[in-house]
């Protein structure tokens, strides 16, 4: 379950690498993964889906204009999502961003994860798929074989601390 391994995460860190492997099925709620301790530098901390399949491991949540996320990432470095996919649990709403960036979040990477935002007709940052919080950064950030369906933009790194993405090493292939 992603919200206990969350939890933990949180409240005790870790020591050395972390995976954390879902069986398929959905999983619902928000998950906000911050600034945890003891986590040493250079291990990662790794959530992925059990048999491969992004289709089959879904998370899913129900941003709201206070939280607008369903996965959000505050202060953190070294996180791996690998072979899952982001999803709203409502319909309709006006706050539908998959994954967030608060803070300074090292080494991030996205790999074969599927998006699947609300369809809209917007280009609000609301509705974002992928969305990075004013005044934060993501150096060192990776998405790769990624798939972006619905929402106004895939991939909103327009940071307002004056440091461009350009500039923080980050590949989108």
């Amino acid at each position: 379950d992603f919200a206990n391994a969350v939890d933990v995460l949180n409240s005790a860190g870790a020591v050395g690498d972390v995976l954390s492997q879902a069986t398929p099925g959905n999983y619902i709620g928000q998950l906000l993964i911050s600034d945890y301790p003891n986590v040493e530098a250079g291990h990662t901390i790794t959530f992925e889906s059990l048999n491969q399949d992004s289709s089959s491991v879904w998370i899913k949540g129900a941003p709201t204009q206070n939280e607008n996320y369903v996965v959000r990432l505050l202060n953190t470095q070294n996180i791996r999502f690998r072979n899952i996919s982001f999803g709203l649990d409502n319909a309709g709403t006006s706050f539908t961003r998959l994954l967030s960036f608060g803070g300074v979040c090292r080494a991030v990477q996205i790999q074969n994860c599927h998006f699947e935002g609300f369809s809209v007709n917007s280009t609000s940052s609301n509705f974002d798929l992928i969305f990075e919080s004013p005044n934060s950064r993501v150096p060192d950030l990776l998405v790769e074989n990624s798939y972006f369906q619905h929402g106004a933009t895939a991939i909103d790194l327009n940071s307002t601390n004056n440091v461009t993405w350009r500039d923080s090493n980050v590949v989108i292939r």
